[in-house]
């Protein structure tokens, strides 16, 4: 939402960004050298807000998926115990 409304506002067009980069980068970099890394963009994407409005902060929702995801990994990855 706030996206779209920082476009409409500047004129820019949304071709001229590509905002996978960043996350493409880290984990082909992660993955090229064999280290474990956690994606959680599948998590907190979707219609629910995830972010306080005012910030970039997680509410609480944002903080009850990505720890669910975390612990998930962790405990995938051996890295937990039960």
């Amino acid at each position: 939402e706030e996206w779209r409304a920082w476009l409409e506002h500047t004129g820019f067009s949304e071709a001229l960004f590509d905002r996978s980069r960043p996350r493409r980068f880290m984990l082909e970099w992660a993955r090229s050298r064999g280290v474990a890394a956690l994606d959680l963009l599948t998590d907190l994407r979707g219609p629910q807000r995830v972010y306080y409005r005012t910030d970039v902060h997680w509410n609480d929702l944002g903080h009850q998926r990505a720890g669910h995801s975390t612990a998930r990994f962790l405990h995938e990855k051996g890295l937990l115990a039960d």
